[in-house]
């Protein structure tokens, strides 16, 4: 009796570990194969910790990423403030400037030596240099340097008139200031140069020039007449760039704002004169 209980008891214990390692072997085989749920709900790669440099800060617009940075936030320090405007030094007054005017393409004309031949229409005579606008036009777009812009304005001497607007010296002389005028887009030969603001600007300047006074003098006749006239407003122009050149030692940006109105006068004056012509 005692070996037939003892022999189902272990019959029993033998069944019960069985089904007990069946039964933990399938819960296994079930939980591994079943897919990891934050693996299908998130992405896994590519993580990177938030620091405090790359959190957005209150204020500051979100921008994408872009290649080449090196947070990865997009955001460029360096490019966020905006870009100053040009403070022109002026003997008179302190302006800003928006922008800076284009350089032309250099050529060999740069050294303002170089003459170009008039040109020549079958049947008609030689075109005066001094009023051919498409040559001065393209020799204009070609000077680079305040040097050889002063050589192409004095290379061909004083200002004449044409002979058929001989008598119209006042309003030529007119026209040109106005639209030079122009051209000094920040006013800086507008009027006379304050002393309260330079005091030291007329101990260096003894001659001192500027287009207000220049259009005064035209209108009252104090030049004269005729090509003469034309001759003596041609040496107050010269006048009012050189004493800029000189009071500013021939650099920064004011004398480069002046060399765009000095390599205008012979152009400004050929197309001057040859409007008065067409309208008389």
């Amino acid at each position: 009796m005692r070996s037939a209980r003892k022999y189902l008891n272990l019959h029993c214990c033998f069944i019960w570990s069985f089904i007990t390692n069946t039964l933990l072997l399938l819960f296994f085989i079930y939980y591994s194969s079943k897919p990891k749920r934050r693996c299908i709900l998130r992405k896994c790669t590519n993580m990177t910790r938030v620091t405090e440099d790359t959190k957005k800060k209150p204020g500051r617009p979100k921008k994408k990423s872009k290649k080449g940075d090196e947070d990865g936030s997009g955001y460029d320090d360096d490019k966020d403030e905006s870009k100053p405007r040009i403070k022109i030094k002026m003997p008179q007054e302190k302006k800003q400037a928006s922008k800076k005017r284009k350089a032309g393409t250099p050529s060999k004309e740069e050294n303002g030596n170089t003459k170009k031949k008039a040109r020549r229409s079958p049947g008609e005579e030689d075109v005066d240099e001094m009023f051919d606008v498409d040559t001065l036009q393209a020799e204009h777009d070609s000077l680079q340097t305040w040097q050889a812009s002063r050589n192409s304005v004095t290379k061909l001497g004083p200002w004449r008139l044409p002979s058929e607007i001989e008598s119209e010296f006042k309003e030529v002389g007119k026209l040109t200031l106005i639209n030079l005028s122009k051209v000094d887009e920040y006013d800086i030969f507008a009027d006379p140069v304050d002393a309260s603001e330079v005091p030291d600007y007329y101990e260096t300047i003894t001659n001192p020039m500027d287009f207000s006074t220049m259009k005064s003098k035209v209108m009252k006749g104090e030049y004269g007449e005729g090509s003469a006239a034309a001759a003596k407003l041609y040496e107050d122009f010269l006048l009012v760039f050189d004493n800029c050149y000189q009071f500013n030692n021939g650099e920064g940006e004011v004398v480069e704002e002046a060399m765009s109105v000095l390599k205008a006068m012979s152009l400004t004056f050929a197309k001057v004169c040859n409007e008065v012509k067409r309208m008389k």
